[in-house]
Parts: C-alpha cells; sequence; structure tokens
C-alpha cells in the first residue's frame, strides 16, 4: 500500500508536515552513534516531490535510497522519475506489500511508511514484515490518517466506528478498553498509535522467541506526532529497534531534550501560527527575550510559533525573469 492519486496532495504546501519532516531528521542525526548515517539505507514514498528524500540525503547523508511507489502506467512512472532529485533513488514500483519482501535489510535502516489512509490490515502487514526484519539500530516510522471515520447518520454513532475500526484492522486488534465515544476527534488517531505499536512489539516478540537473550531486539517509541494541514487530522509515530547487544550504544543516545520527543502516548501537537514571514522573521530575532506588549500579533499566534520557530517553513514565491 502506497500513496493515493498520483498528484494528489501537493506535499510542499503542508507546513505541519515541513515541521514534522525538520524534527524527524533532527532526531535521526543522533543515530551516528551506532553508525555512520551515509551506511544506512533510507526506504519512504517519495510520491512527486521527495521532500523527506531530499533532505535526509543533504542533512544525513544517506546514499542508499529506494522510493515504493504505486504507479501502474508508465506515463505516471515517467514522472515521477522526472522529480526525482536525485539520481541514486531507486524506484520500487507497486503496492508496498508487494515490494518490501522483496528489499535486502542488512544494512540498518531508516524507514518511513507515509501513508495517506487509515490502519487497515495491509499496513499492519507491512509493519510486521519491515519489523520482523530490520537490523538494530534501525528505525521505523509510520503516518497515517487519524480523521474520525465517517457515519451517514448521527445515531449510534460510537458503535459504527468501532465496528467499522475492527473490520478494517481486525477485532483482535483493536485495544482492549476502546470503546466507540473514544473514537471522535483526535481518540482514533491516539487508538492508531496504539494499534501500530502492538503491532511492533507483537512482531518483536515472535521474532525474539528463538533467540539467546542478548540476541533480542527491543523497541524504544520516539515519535507521536499529531497535527493537521487543513481538514484532515494526521498521526505519525515511530522509534528505534535495537538489540540487546547494541543497548550500549542506544545509551549514547540522547532523544530527551528535544522538545519532541514522545516515549508514551501523550503526542507531541504540531500547531502552525497564522504569521506572515515579516512576522516570523521579527519573532525570531527576539528569541529568547521573550515578546512582552511590542507586538499586534495575536498571543496565541505567538504560544504557537515559539516552540517551532528553528522548524518554521519560509514558502517564498520566485517570480519569472
Amino acid at each position: 500500500m502506497s500513496r493515493g492519486t498520483l498528484g494528489e496532495v501537493i506535499y510542499r504546501v503542508r507546513p505541519a508536515k515541513n515541521v514534522e519532516r525538520k524534527m524527524i531528521c533532527e532526531a535521526l542525526t543522533s543515530l551516528y552513534r551506532i553508525e555512520p548515517l551515509a551506511n544506512y539505507q533510507y526506504v519512504g514514498m517519495g510520491s512527486l516531490e521527495f521532500h523527506d528524500f531530499a533532505l535526509f540525503y543533504r542533512q544525513l547523508g544517506i546514499g542508499t535510497m529506494v522510493s515504493i511507489e504505486k504507479r501502474d502506467t508508465p506515463d505516471e512512472q515517467a514522472r515521477v522519475k522526472f522529480n526525482r532529485p536525485y539520481g541514486h533513488i531507486a524506484m520500487a514500483w507497486g503496492p508496498s506489500h508487494e515490494r518490501l519482501p522483496e528489499m535486502s535489510w542488512k544494512k540498518r535502516s531508516i524507514v518511513w511508511l507515509d501513508y495517506d489512509g487509515r490502519v487497515d490490515t495491509e499496513i499492519l502487514e507491512d509493519i510486521q514484515l519491515v519489523v520482523s526484519e530490520l537490523a538494530s539500530g534501525s528505525c521505523l516510522i509510520v503516518t497515517v490518517c487519524g480523521e474520525p471515520l465517517s457515519v451517514d447518520f448521527k445515531e449510534n454513532v460510537g458503535k459504527v466506528r468501532l465496528d467499522k475500526l475492527r473490520r478494517a484492522v481486525g477485532k483482535e486488534k483493536v485495544p482492549e478498553g476502546v470503546k466507540g465515544k473514544d473514537l471522535s476527534d483526535w481518540g482514533l488517531a491516539q487508538t492508531y498509535r496504539r494499534i501500530i505499536g502492538n503491532e511492533i512489539e507483537s512482531t518483536l516478540s515472535a521474532r525474539n522467541a528463538p533467540l539467546v537473550v542478548e540476541k533480542r531486539f527491543e523497541y524504544t517509541q520516539i515519535f507521536n506526532f499529531h497535527y493537521s494541514d487543513g481538514a484532515t487530522k494526521m498521526v505519525t509515530c515511530g522509534g528505534i529497534i535495537v538489540s540487546k547487544m547494541d543497548q550500549e550504544r542506544l545509551a549514547g543516545l540522547d532523544f530527551e531534550h528535544l522538545s519532541f520527543y514522545r516515549s508514551g502516548a501523550e503526542p507531541y501537537t504540531i500547531k502552525i501560527p497564522r504569521v506572515t514571514v515579516k512576522e516570523a522573521r521579527w519573532l525570531s530575532q527576539i528569541i529568547p527575550y521573550g515578546v512582552g506588549n511590542q507586538t499586534k500579533i495575536p498571543k496565541k499566534e505567538v504560544r504557537k510559533y515559539m516552540p517551532i520557530h528553528r522548524y518554521f517553513p519560509e514558502f517564498l514565491e520566485v517570480e519569472p525573469v
């Protein structure tokens, strides 16, 4: 499974996604303590714009890159290849559940399964496949749509949503205690994080069963993002999979100093302020001195801007000559 219709989502104008991508990249720089990042491979879903590929190549130096793209026609494939920012990005054409099993997982990997849709059995199978193969020191990130399931009528909304969730992922995959009333607003996103986390843990449990203790793997969550570009709620979660033999290296990783680091159920919500380019630059200039009463910018927008100012995108239009 991969992204939907070609060009359906224009990723360059999604500011929250832009901020999330930069935050993830900053966290990933810590992996150099396990192994130089140039030795990693990156597996993602570049779509038409390959923003994460370009960022990870520039900032992390990862040269081995694979983009999974479900594009059926030669014209669509040609367009995707034309938009690759670097020629070394290998293309894996077809659904992710078909391409992932064919890949080599000998290298430590950063895998971003960046879906547009909601969690279903195919996504869970992708997660299971990747987790069962990843080398120690690898990172898995999963993004899915957390928008509450639509219901055509007002009565029994919770029951209908719960039934739809059970059909999508399998009744046994729904975490114990989840009720229909829990699936409104950001509740579905929170439930998805639990389902994804449970799938990772259960897969590792099966993988660890035949291994001696020192070779067994553990999962450490780093990311739990909520954001919304427009009307659609999105959730991204993920972390590192490391064997006990590599735990000493993992101990050298310092994620807790990152404001967006989340090891549990509480998400980091990316809130994009409504500020102009000029206002953003001015706010950046006064950090860390504080704003006080020196500005006409609404305080609620200032409060949104300050935590993400280092990652805030500036979109500029280049006029034709």
